[in-house]
């Protein structure tokens, strides 16, 4: 989850962000919601993590349920833009 990062906005309130790298491999900066952060925190507490992502960090962004900590390497390279839309982002 090291994608997400905290900055101030043109209004000086401090905003969560997502990069991703998309389609011919170029990379965007998405806002993420207040809801989708709201969810994201809510998953982390389940999965024993801090609440907020920490910059730079390695957990993927979806674990597993049970067993290790891994990323998911044979995913549908679409499923993320799909998820990310079916969240509204």
């Amino acid at each position: 989850m090291g994608g997400f990062f905290s900055r101030k906005d043109k209004n000086s309130e401090s905003r969560w962000w997502l990069e991703i790298t998309g389609k011919g491999n170029k990379t965007r900066i998405v806002p993420a919601t207040n809801e989708l952060m709201l969810e994201l925190s809510r998953y982390r507490r389940e999965m024993g993590l801090t609440i907020n992502p920490v910059e730079g960090e390695t957990v993927p962004l979806l674990l597993p349920i049970g067993g290790k900590q891994r990323a998911m390497t044979d995913a549908d390279p679409d499923f993320l833009k799909r998820l990310l839309r079916f969240l509204g982002c």
